[in-house]
């Protein structure tokens, strides 16, 4: 599939290998030994520990000019000299970034399958492990069922639509990243963008629920002796690994014993 198409299907496009170790390596000199103007990234929020910074003329320029045929592969017109690099720092322990994404959508205004009718984010990855958590562009909120990781080695390239869902992930070390808007921008918006609500839709199991796992009974246990009891006496089913199910707390274990009572309740 091509670059655009996957873009216009998929909301992202990767590139492996964008940039070499050494320049990588670079930006990230100039981003720890330059004194440069740090701020928040969400004014509102500094408890996120995110920042951000520009990134000084003339290494932003050597930027342009490497990642140029990325760049007019979906923008041919674009005039380089107007990019503005930021670097996006986020430190050790910071949560995840909140769901969201750069522009909003008017769908009297925008043609949702023109890639270019919204301005477009490009973020490079400076170090390895850094992950984003993509939710697709053609909804209104975001479910944790939907969820793509995309997983960015150093040197890689994440090009995303500007009405893409996404949250940048927290980690336990520092992590750097450079990112630029493309497209017909007068002023660089907030980095926060339009805030996306986002619902954990995943199904559950609760190890210790004393509900009967036999499809069709009403039984509820106040113990785990109880429930146990219950099985063996009412559906003839015996559960040797019960207690150790309820101390590990695995739902994994427990939708397998439910599984295999089933089984056993229709012979």
């Amino acid at each position: 599939m091509q670059p655009i198409e996957t873009l216009s299907s998929d909301g992202f496009v990767v590139y492996r290998g964008v940039l070499s170790n050494d320049a990588a390596n670079a930006a990230r000199i100039i981003a720890r030994r330059s004194h440069l103007p740090w701020t928040n990234e969400d004014d509102s929020s500094p408890r996120l520990r995110r920042v951000s910074a520009r990134v000084p003329p003339i290494p932003g320029f050597l930027l342009s000019i490497i990642l140029e045929r990325y760049i007019h592969t979906f923008f041919p017109g674009m005039d380089q000299s107007k990019l503005e690099w930021c670097y996006l720092k986020s430190y050790a322990d910071a949560p995840d970034q909140p769901t969201h994404r750069d522009f909003a959508v008017s769908r009297y205004t925008i043609d949702p399958m023109d890639v270019a009718s919204l301005p477009s984010s490009l973020l490079i990855a400076t170090q390895d492990d850094t992950v984003v958590y993509g939710y697709g562009w053609n909804h209104h909120v975001a479910f944790q069922s939907d969820q793509v990781v995309i997983r960015l080695k150093k040197g890689d390239l994440l090009f995303m639509r500007g009405d893409f869902i996404y949250s940048r992930a927290g980690y336990t070390w520092n992590n750097l990243c450079i990112h630029t808007f493309l497209g017909e921008i007068t002023t660089r918006p907030h980095f926060r963008g339009q805030l996306v609500p986002c619902y954990d839709d995943k199904p559950t199991v609760n190890a210790h629920d004393g509900t009967c796992y036999v499809l069709g009974c009403r039984f509820v246990g106040n113990t785990d002796h109880a429930l146990r009891m219950h099985l063996r006496s009412c559906h003839n089913v015996f559960i040797q690994s019960f207690s150790r199910c309820a101390r590990s707390n695995d739902p994994r274990i427990a939708a397998a014993e439910a599984e295999i009572i089933n089984l056993a309740d229709d012979f």
